[in-house]
């Protein structure tokens, strides 16, 4: 059986990929998202594929897949990261409120024997309702929004604060699950060569 290797840390991603019942290795990246353009599809898939090699070059992989995601959280062109403390995300609430934002992955899939790689861009529309300063305190009380891009986590209590989505909701949780049941399909299939998958 194909190794797969997963080059996160993310407790999120590994509870994802569980989900699909994939037998995977953990080794996350090193690599910095400094000097990535995250408000561009080359940029996500850039900094995935670099998360990618990194970990291939580091554990002198030769064979086996290995999986990169990057996720992030746009406003008004604007990538909106982690909040560094309980008034940052206070604020990334205000802003979020009664408004619709972006979130996109950027997911590479690399074989390691023979360099294929598939890529692909996914895109989560997530429209929250209005929050009132005291909807967000509560919110903030849970501690739930602590190292989660855009100050909430749709998958907990932060769902609250959601109206809508349109589109893949594990996407929103960090990993677009079906678009990546596809991608290691195609990883099996040897007509399929590299490229990205729209």
């Amino acid at each position: 059986m194909t190794r797969i290797f997963l080059a996160s840390q993310s407790p999120r991603r590994q509870e994802l990929l569980n989900l699909l019942g994939l037998d995977f290795i953990v080794h996350g990246s090193r690599i910095s998202e400094e000097g990535f353009d995250l408000l561009t599809e080359d940029g996500l898939v850039a900094l995935a594929g670099a998360k990618d090699d990194d970990v291939i070059r580091r554990l002198g992989l030769d064979s086996g897949l290995v999986i990169a995601a990057d996720t992030v959280v746009i406003l008004n062109g604007e990538v909106i990261g982690k909040p560094g403390n309980r008034d940052d995300a206070f604020d990334i609430l205000k802003r979020l409120s009664g408004t619709t934002h972006e979130v996109r992955t950027g997911l590479v899939v690399k074989d390691t024997a023979d360099q294929r790689t598939l890529t692909h861009v996914e895109t989560t529309r997530v429209t929250f309702h209005e929050l009132g300063d005291d909807d967000i305190d509560w919110y903030l009380e849970t501690g739930d929004y602590k190292d989660k891009a855009g100050a909430y986590g749709i998958q907990g209590i932060g769902g609250l604060l959601v109206d809508s989505i349109e589109g893949d909701y594990y996407n929103v949780v960090g990993l677009p699950m079906a678009r990546l049941r596809r991608m290691l399909r195609d990883m099996d299939d040897p007509d399929k060569n590299s490229h990205i998958v729209k």
